[in-house]
């Protein structure tokens, strides 16, 4: 029977997660005070935002400008591509 408790306890876990949302529609302001309409996803740890095709967004350092990520050595970094200003 304890084993049987165990089993369950043990598989209980893997059903468990944090708060996961997935593509949240999210209003955020530019640093010209237009806005633009963008997702988020993830949870309480690990989010991100991304536009209706699944492409990330970063903020552009300095700017603050939303642009699109580019792959960058081991990791992402930002573009030259803003939000709303290409294809």
């Amino acid at each position: 029977m304890r084993f049987l408790f165990a089993v369950l306890i043990v598989f209980s876990f893997a059903f468990l997660h944090g708060a996961y949302l997935r593509d949240v529609p999210i209003t955020v302001t530019l640093t010209d005070g237009t806005e633009a309409k963008c997702l988020a996803s993830g949870d309480e740890y690990y989010h991100w935002l991304h536009d209706e095709n699944g492409f990330t967004l970063l903020r552009e350092p300095g700017t603050g400008w939303l642009v699109y990520a580019r792959y960058s050595g081991d990791g992402i970094a930002p573009s030259q591509y803003r939000l709303g200003e290409v294809d």
